[in-house]
């Protein structure tokens, strides 16, 4: 019997230290529906923001990305009101930095470029709705 209680002991104490991943929602529509949701690590008495998703009145996801420090970081993505992708950017101490990508709503690629510190940098280039090359512009050149 002592074995049992020390094995339940043990097991709860593991079970108590465990990380855990909740969802919140921090803001909802007039009916109630989730306009933005939080998603958090839970380890113990600590409590993290991790992810967060926003969402258009219909249900669908508008926007999702990591957050790290209460900003966004890291990968997030865009949609359309009918849950097409329209959108992947990259993210820096909440500050636009990396590769970006928006596409029309077909799916074709718009355009494709990258940004420093929030600002357009080096070669982008620009499609038409068909897919095809249309312009290419150097924002390191000013051109």
């Amino acid at each position: 019997m002592k074995k049992l209680i020390l094995l339940l002991i043990v097991f709860l104490t593991l079970l108590a230290c465990k990380e855990t991943i909740i969802e919140k929602v921090e803001d909802h529509y007039q009916d109630n529906t989730p306009k933005v949701i939080g998603i958090y690590k839970v380890n113990g008495s600590d409590t993290l923001k991790i992810e967060e998703k926003i969402y258009f009145e219909n249900g669908k996801i508008k926007m999702q990305g990591a957050i790290k420090n209460n900003i966004r970081e890291g990968k997030w993505e865009a949609f359309f009101d009918d849950g097409i992708l329209q959108s992947i950017g990259m993210f820096k101490d909440g500050v636009r930095h990396g590769e970006a990508k928006v596409y029309y709503h077909n799916k074709q690629l718009m355009y494709e470029g990258t940004y420093e510190n929030g600002k357009e940098s080096g070669k982008w280039k620009f499609y038409n709705e068909q897919g095809e090359l249309v312009n290419e512009k150097d924002f390191n050149k000013g051109s």
